[in-house]
């Protein structure tokens, strides 16, 4: 997969996003915002902070402050 996506290709954040996804809703969320991390850094450097993938994955994010009990880092982090 990497080495047939071009350099701003989205996918691979998608994937590292649905990987996040899996991870959170089998209630690893350690593992899960390790993928999310890793969806913000593809997204960063390809489609940069407008694309909607980048706001999908800060709420994802979210969810897991809130699950740890974490609200005022949840509350920015829905807010991007």
């Amino acid at each position: 997969l990497l080495v047939e996506l071009p350099s701003d290709d989205i996918d691979l954040g998608v994937l590292y996003n649905n990987l996040g996804e899996i991870y959170r809703q089998q209630g690893y969320l350690n593992e899960a915002m390790e993928y999310y991390k890793k969806a913000i850094q593809e997204f960063t450097e390809t489609v940069g902070f407008r694309d909607e993938w980048f706001a999908v994955v800060h709420s994802n994010m979210a969810m897991i402050f809130e699950a740890r009990g974490e609200f005022e880092r949840a509350i920015t982090y829905y807010r991007c």
